[in-house]
């Protein structure tokens, strides 16, 4: 579930101010490394889970309840990354137009400068 988290996190972070639906990607080493990070966790929770029944098959029966995640968390699993990507692209937008501020508010006061040392 963290790798899942992470994955998405990880790709809205990608390009700070740019949307990730207008640029292309190409970062492939990170696509690699998420890719790796994503399968070890899924076979991190296969050996724990097959460690668990191995171990304890009656315990594993009486609280399997407690160990298979219920349709919620599946829900929930599989709409986090749109949550993810609606906060991350909100919040890129707010920054966009504050980044733009600053660089008009910059240029003014530097034209500004400039002119007041140019010769008339």
């Amino acid at each position: 579930g963290l790798a899942w988290i992470l994955l998405w996190t990880g790709l809205t972070y990608l390009y700070r101010r740019n949307s990730i639906f207008q640029q292309a990607h190409n970062n492939y080493w990170w696509s690699f490394f998420a890719f790796t990070a994503l399968c070890l966790e899924i076979l991190y929770g296969e050996v724990i889970v097959q460690g668990q029944t191995d171990a304890s098959e009656k315990l594993f029966t009486k609280f399997s309840w407690m160990l298979a995640p219920g349709w919620a968390s599946w829900i929930i699993f599989l709409l986090s990354p749109i949550v993810i990507i609606t906060v991350s692209e909100s919040t890129k937008a707010s920054d966009r137009v504050s980044h733009q501020k600053h660089m008009r508010r910059l240029r003014i006061l530097f034209e500004t400068k400039l002119g007041m040392w140019s010769p008339r």
